[in-house]
């Protein structure tokens, strides 16, 4: 998961074979969700740009003629395009975290960041463990003579050696000269390490002196001693050598290893300046308290809070002048349900812009209270404790739904020639852009709102209205499949249909082709019991704990939603289960060739 610029969606496009998924947003979802993108756009345009500004700071830059979700406050949410929005108009926010497929990340590996040090394998020395030293001599003849006495005297080994003997690497420690700083070849990334991640975000930079290379962590001379501590003993307990030293105006804690430098700048990609500093990637599939932590740790150093007007409300402010970790930060506070209001602005003096992030409403303050030192907590919640009265966050407004919606505040139209760029994204046709702000596609997921559109400034669209037809045909397709396989009558026929959300790794099951099937096969007559990992229950279908248990006695198996786990599931117990051995797949998820093998009647899709 990272974040990118839509200038470079097209290379990594490319990259990934097309197998590319964009964050998205399904109207009245809990949840933003990964989708799959189908196409990239790059045109040369020449019309009005839109400037969009809303509450809550964000921004967006779009052509006139694309299409957005909106709402006027009270009615239902519909699609309009961008150079009719008006200051009348709400734009969804996506806040939540998505569900995915990646496992939080343990550890980043020192072994990425040796070729953008600038090394060679034969470069790195490896100081071993206690197990490794023991081992290395039973299995280092193929080292030469003088590399085999040499390694087993001081228990180091290059690391191309090491590769040559196939000596296990776990546990050992990793750096350039002999005596010089050593650091883990696997860096643990758990709370305590993302929070001094999240130190050198707000205070930290790389500086270089020749080959030298240093991470720095600066301090305020007198009054964060408990933060050099922290800093310091972190990496002290990973056996990494770290100094701490006073300079004129600073205390400071620095590291200097080449590679360490490197696993920071390119394999954590945490910059190398206050002006370059990002999010690091693997953070986004960190787990919720890693997040809580790097997010500490950059508040911790250059966060703070204030009363208003006084008190006894409070206000928590942060300030960079990194645009892309403002970008960044706004984004992972709302993965934790918080929505930050971004300000932009330029103090004197400064020739470049801040970006300020703000936090406010009591219910907001006491949900993030984490971001606070352990001593600063009981002062600001006894201070919103004395609130007579809690407001609704203003700013934005949380509909019934549980989405967060901001008022556009203002509408620039300026005419471009320029390039312009999209992306297509299946089911949801949505993106989640900068600071959260949700964009539709050119190819709106509800396509009778785009002939809507269309009718409403004099076109016929005939192509886009066929579509519409096609989509519903395809699921009545799928049901004739199910009813074909019984015998021609589905009344009183089992079906057990695994899948209920419109697509694998969501919870979502809103407007779910999975379920207008099933709906469609009960108006049929067919008894539905269905199995779905993330659905428990339904107020119009039986809902099974188990997708073995569903089958038992069926006259069919239907494949509804594409969750990876039904892949590997056992077709040899699922016919012993089934009353009928037959199977329609809409997915084409399952082994065609097992299932046949097997003596299961089985109808794919497109086959």
């Amino acid at each position: 998961v990272r974040v990118i610029p839509f200038t470079q969606l097209g290379d990594s496009w490319n990259a990934a074979n097309g197998m590319m998924e964009a964050l998205s947003w399904r109207p009245d979802a809990p949840r933003p969700e990964f989708e799959r993108v189908i196409g990239i756009s790059k045109r040369e345009y020449v019309g009005d740009m839109i400037h969009l500004r809303t509450k809550m700071g964000r921004r967006l830059f779009v052509t006139a003629d694309h299409p957005m979700v909106a709402r006027i406050d009270g009615q239902e949410p519909e699609v309009v395009l961008a150079g009719d929005l008006t200051e009348q108009h709400w734009l969804p926010l996506a806040i939540g975290d998505p569900l995915h497929n990646e496992l939080s990340p343990d550890s980043a590996s020192m072994l990425d960041a040796i070729e953008p040090a600038g090394l060679e394998p034969s470069q790195v020395i490896l100081r071993l463990a206690a197990d490794q030293a023991a081992f290395a001599p039973l299995v280092d003849s193929a080292l030469p003579t003088h590399r085999r006495y040499d390694s087993r005297r001081s228990h180091t080994m290059r690391l191309d050696e090491a590769g040559l003997i196939d000596l296990p690497l776990t546990g050992s420690m990793c750096g350039t000269t002999t005596n010089g700083t050593y650091v883990p070849l696997k860096l643990p990334l758990n709370e305590r390490t993302w929070e001094a991640i999240g130190l050198y975000l707000a205070e930290g930079h790389i500086s270089t002196d020749g080959q030298r290379r240093r991470t720095c962590w600066s301090f305020h001379p007198t009054n964060e001693e408990h933060l050099v501590e922290f800093v310091a003993n972190t990496w002290r307990s990973l056996g990494i050598k770290t100094t701490v030293r006073r300079l004129t105006t600073a205390r400071q804690v620095s590291i200097s290893s080449r590679l360490f430098a490197s696993i920071f700048e390119h394999v954590l990609g945490v910059g190398t300046s206050c002006y370059n500093h990002r999010i690091p990637d693997l953070a986004w599939t960190a787990a919720e308290d890693e997040r809580q932590a790097l997010l500490r740790g950059l508040w911790s150093g250059d966060g703070s809070w204030s009363y208003v007007n006084g008190g006894p409300s409070v206000v928590l402010e942060y300030g960079t002048v990194s645009r892309e970790l403002a970008d960044g930060m706004v984004r992972m506070f709302a993965t934790l349900g918080i929505v930050a209001r971004l300000k932009v602005g330029r103090v004197a003096k400064s020739t470049v812009d801040t970006y300020w992030l703000s936090i406010s409403g009591a219910d907001q303050i006491e949900d993030a209270l984490w971001l606070l030192e352990p001593h600063e907590r009981p002062v600001v919640r006894a201070s919103i404790d004395k609130q007579a009265k809690r407001i609704a966050p203003t700013g934005y407004r949380m509909d019934d739904k549980a989405t967060a919606w901001v008022r556009v505040v203002d509408v620039q139209r300026e005419h471009v020639e320029q390039t312009v760029y999209s992306a297509e994204v299946v089911h949801n046709h949505t993106i989640v852009t900068s600071f959260g702000l949700v964009a539709h596609n050119c190819f709106p997921k509800d396509t009778r709102a785009m002939v809507k559109i269309a009718e409403n400034a004099g076109y016929d669209f005939n192509l886009l209205k066929g579509v519409v037809v096609v989509n519903d045909e395809q699921r009545e397709r799928m049901v004739t499949k199910v009813e074909t396989a019984v015998g021609g009558d589905l009344n009183g026929k089992v079906i057990s249909a695994w899948g209920l959300t419109f697509k694998a790794n969501t919870d979502d099951i809103r407007d779910s082709p999975a379920i207008a099937v099933i709906t469609e096969l009960q108006a049929r007559g067919a008894i539905v019991r269905a199995y779905d990992p993330q659905v428990k229950s339904h107020p119009s279908i039986d809902v099974g704990a188990d997708a073995y248990g569903i089958v038992d006695g069926a006259d069919a198996l239907i494949v509804l939603t594409e969750w990876d786990e039904f892949r590997w599931l056992d077709l040899e117990e699922v016919k012993r289960r089934l009353a009928h051995a037959h199977i329609v797949d809409t997915r084409n998820l399952l082994d065609r060739s097992a299932a046949l093998r097997l003596g299961f009647t089985y109808q794919g899709v497109g086959r």
